[in-house]
């Protein structure tokens, strides 16, 4: 089957429209569950205006559709939005889709795990996806934090005539400092890797 072409939408969009997926919502149910005490408010916070603005974006796009009004507490109705069958499949490929970027780790792709769990789809899938996508990632960060460690050696005062040339015109603390934001960077992929490969060979308690 062919998968579908997911569209460019901003990640609290994608946040909105994952839990309409779940069950039709409104926004202030909305806005519970994004709070910061909430499990999707853990990894992204989001308030009630941009949740709103989402909401009449994925309305114009036709990926939701008010269905009903309830009464709100204050006496004012609540929209409740449906989640169209289209858009329910582009939720799917979008939850099994690898994050491009490591720092994006920390906030997507734990919220899709999170959402996989919440629609009782399995983890390993998006887990080894992942870990094949940031495989070259790390084997670049590898081979730049020996390059780092080469050059932090070359920058001491008593041999200037090591430096490379890729090095020439930096200043020895912009050296070091490269070489630390480097090994910063490659010991949280790192660490990412040892939960993703956990994640892709263990199964959770409840079978998944």
């Amino acid at each position: 089957m062919t998968q579908p072409q997911i569209p460019h939408l901003s990640f609290t969009d994608w946040i909105v429209l994952a839990l309409v997926n779940e069950e039709p919502r409104h926004g202030f149910s909305i806005a519970r569950a994004l709070r910061p005490e909430g499990e999707i408010g853990e990894v992204w916070t989001v308030s009630r205006p941009p949740i709103y603005r989402s909401l009449a974006r994925l309305e114009s796009l036709k990926l939701v559709t008010a269905v009903a009004t309830e009464r709100g507490e204050k006496g004012s109705d609540r929209t409740i939005f449906e989640i169209t069958p289209a858009a329910h499949l582009l939720v799917l490929a979008w939850l099994g889709e690898p994050v491009k970027h490591p720092r994006e780790a920390r906030t997507e792709l734990i919220a899709k795990l999170l959402l996989r769990q919440r629609l009782n789809l399995e983890i390993q899938t998006l887990a080894h996806a992942q870990l094949e996508y940031f495989r070259p990632i790390l084997d670049g960060l590898e081979k730049k934090a020996q390059l780092q460690s080469q050059l932090a050696v070359t920058t001491k005062p008593s041999s200037p005539t090591h430096r490379t040339d890729r090095d020439e015109g930096r200043s020895n603390d912009e050296v070091l400092t490269s070489g630390i934001v480097s090994l910063l960077r490659l010991e949280s992929l790192r660490a990412t890797m040892r939960v993703l490969t956990t994640l892709a060979t263990t199964r959770l308690p409840d079978g998944r």
